[in-house]
């Protein structure tokens, strides 16, 4: 059984992420932004559900590790969710094996349970993760 927000459930997977947004943002001081929205009122619960999840531990590690000021999720053509921030560079797929945390496990859990890959890269010096959905949403 999954506590699912209830935003997420009844206003689905970008509202849900404004809500959280605008509250980690009043309690960091950091900015976080959602742009895009491509399909993605298309997703089932079960994905909007492992999405929000994966976004929300993303997030919390960058605040947690990387000492970031800004993050932007963005939603792309295709089923590309495209994340970064400009906080110090960390790679999840070097790291997964060395952290004792569940965190960055459950990250990697929940792209399993809903097919979707990963990839890491940078841009302009930030840190950037693109999230490939196995379906296109757009």
């Amino acid at each position: 059984y999954r506590l699912m927000p209830p935003l997420l459930e009844t206003l689905g997977l970008s509202a849900a992420l404004q809500d959280y947004f605008s509250m980690m943002s009043k309690m960091t001081g950091l900015r976080f932004a959602v742009v895009g929205t491509c399909g993605i009122s298309d997703l089932d619960s079960g994905e909007s559900y492992e999405l929000y999840r994966i976004i929300q531990e993303l997030t919390t590690n960058m605040i947690k590790y990387g000492e970031i000021s800004t993050c932007l999720v963005s939603f792309e053509n295709k089923g590309e969710i495209f994340i970064s921030d400009d906080g110090k560079q960390f790679s999840l797929q070097e790291n997964s094996n060395a952290v004792t945390g569940t965190g960055i496990k459950n990250i990697f859990f929940f792209f399993f349970s809903i097919d979707a890959r990963i990839v890491e890269q940078r841009v302009s010096g930030n840190n950037g993760i693109v999230i490939y959905l196995k379906q296109p949403i757009c």
